[in-house]
């Protein structure tokens, strides 16, 4: 399939266009563009005709036989396609409002997300006049396009192990190219459809990066944001130390997991603290030290328990910071392991941060 499918479709595409344009020849000599003996006329010539290929065949049956089979196929294509996106759009909640479109009948079958698409297919089709419909579905069929390629171009200069086109000719240049020449298109069909298309992609598009759906497709962003990331990090061996470029970073050491917010009002009080110091523009790690073994400890520093996971502050506090846990025997070695091994490169932390003890005078008199 890796290679019958694309050598197919492109033999496809390829068939396709010489037939079209050796119709097209056919038909533009053969022809005339309108009536030359009534100029007013506005049914009858090439231009206003839109059957005329069945007045200069040899069989009229046979080319509106063919209108018909081309016009069910595409239509039980859309019929088919279009509810199940509806389906996976309502599934991953990107837009709530659509959560009614997400059920589906026992065979799997979402019945709703159909009768959506059979009522907004009847609503076109009652305007009278598909000719005003069509170049405005031909708009998102060609934003749909324009969208993939630059979706293939994103994730190539994402750098993500996982984009690998087993596609010999691919090449992301052609993608971005792909994506230029179907936006151009827009345009020139019909700019004022255009505009709309483009509107109306473009709200839905900020409307869903405004609401943040908790939803985790492995996206080219986050691969290109993970690439830049590491390479500015090695990028900055080049750059010295210097006084005026001096950041603080804060190894703030917590007693309590940041996580449990029940009863460590003294460590959210510390990182509400270090939170105030954060115009300094350095990083900072958040600590704490875990008590034990490490094998009684693996599911919590592998991320796996859901209470202890993550590397970052928890999106309650609404700052950006880091979060990391050690397993040790005691306190002052998780501590010295935390100092050494907390940062990377020039991102390592040159601050320690704890808590003041308000006991210890009291801790003292009672070791005495």
């Amino acid at each position: 399939p890796s290679r019958d499918i694309p050598l197919g479709t492109l033999a496809a595409i390829i068939v396709s266009t010489i037939v079209y344009m050796v119709m097209s020849l056919l038909l533009a000599v053969s022809c005339v563009p309108r009536n030359p003996d009534d100029p007013s006329d506005q049914e009858s010539g090439l231009i206003y005709n839109y059957i005329i290929m069945s007045e200069v065949s040899v069989w009229q049956p046979l080319i509106l036989f063919g209108i018909y089979a081309a016009t069910i196929s595409s239509a039980l294509t859309s019929l088919v396609g279009a509810p199940r996106i509806l389906l996976s759009l309502s599934r991953d909640n990107l837009i709530p409002y659509f959560e009614y479109f997400s059920v589906t009948n026992a065979d799997g079958e979402p019945i709703r997300a159909y009768i959506a698409c059979y009522i907004i297919a009847l609503g076109c089709i009652f305007i009278g006049h598909l000719n005003i419909v069509a170049p405005l579905i031909t708009q998102f069929f060609l934003g749909t396009y324009a969208f993939i390629s630059f979706a293939c171009f994103s994730m190539s200069i994402s750098h993500s192990p996982g984009w690998r086109p087993s596609f010999i000719y691919y090449n992301k240049y052609t993608a971005l190219l792909g994506g230029i020449l179907c936006t151009a298109i827009m345009l020139f069909i019909n700019i004022e459809y255009a505009v709309v298309a483009i509107i109306i992609a473009g709200i839905i598009y900020q409307y869903i990066a405004y609401n943040k759906p908790n939803v985790n497709w492995g996206s080219a962003f986050a691969s290109r944001a993970k690439w830049k990331a590491n390479d500015s990090s090695l990028r900055l061996y080049q750059y010295g130390d210097h006084v005026k470029n001096f950041q603080p970073s804060f190894l703030v050491l917590c007693k309590d997991n940041i996580f449990n917010t029940d009863n460590n009002h003294r460590t959210q009080s510390l990182i509400e603290y270090v939170l105030t110091l954060r115009h300094g523009f350095g990083t900072i790690v958040y600590s704490t030290v875990l008590l034990g073994s490490f094998d009684e400890y693996i599911d919590v520093i592998s991320h796996k328990s859901q209470k202890n996971r993550g590397y970052y502050l928890p999106l309650a506090k609404k700052k950006a910071a880091f979060y990391e846990q050690v397993v040790s025997n005691n306190i002052r070695q998780g501590a010295r392991l935390l100092m050494q091994l907390t940062g990377i490169g020039r991102l390592r932390t040159n601050t320690v941060v704890l808590g003041w003890k308000s006991n210890w005078t009291k801790e003292v008199k009672e070791t005495y």
